[in-house]
């Protein structure tokens, strides 16, 4: 996250592009901040992801950032600029990219160009839970389950129905005990 939060760059009200630290200690990307419970130490470290403590908070964190990439993409397919009294301008005829012009604004007209179509810029509060984390859940521990017990069943399976063979050999062991 501290790699993102100094590459991050902030639209101001004047329209200009400036570097986020440069103007506010206010991150990019972060998580539930201002928890002193020793309990939530661990969520404000960055590696690594697998980590339970994280989980639910980076689902959430990951979630909103691809909802307003997502929205940007959805404008920037329709032709919309970030600036609504500007014209779309065409890339070059083989550029891959969008023309940066398209993306130059206010600070409220990048908002509002983050925000998917016909959504209003009200103050949401963020939950703990990530969208449809607990499907996500179920899928995983039926995927861990399936791919666990397809191994260990066709041991079993292995094991019960293959037949015994070989002879017990008792002449031997009868004279090795006679001996002792």
């Amino acid at each position: 996250m501290g790699r993102a939060n100094d590459m991050a760059y902030v639209a101001t009200p004047s329209g200009t592009v400036v570097l986020a630290t440069s103007i506010s200690q206010e991150q990019a990307i972060s998580l539930r901040q201002g928890v002193n419970d020793p309990l939530y130490n661990d969520e404000r470290c960055t590696v690594p992801i697998y980590n339970y403590a994280r989980f639910l908070p980076w689902v959430q964190a990951v979630e909103e950032v691809s909802q307003k990439f997502r929205a940007a993409s959805d404008h920037a397919h329709l032709h919309l600029s970030v600036d609504s009294s500007v014209e779309w301008k065409r890339g070059e005829k083989y550029a891959t990219g969008i023309n940066p012009k398209n993306r130059i604004g206010h600070r409220a007209q990048v908002e509002a160009y983050c925000l998917s179509l016909g959504e209003q810029a009200l103050p949401t509060r963020r939950s703990m839970w990530g969208p449809d984390v607990f499907s996500r859940i179920v899928i995983a521990s039926l995927i861990a389950l399936s791919l666990q017990w397809g191994t260990t069943g066709a041991a079993v399976v292995v094991v019960w129905f293959t037949p015994t063979t070989g002879k017990l050999q008792t002449s031997v062991m009868a004279s090795s005990l006679k001996k002792t």
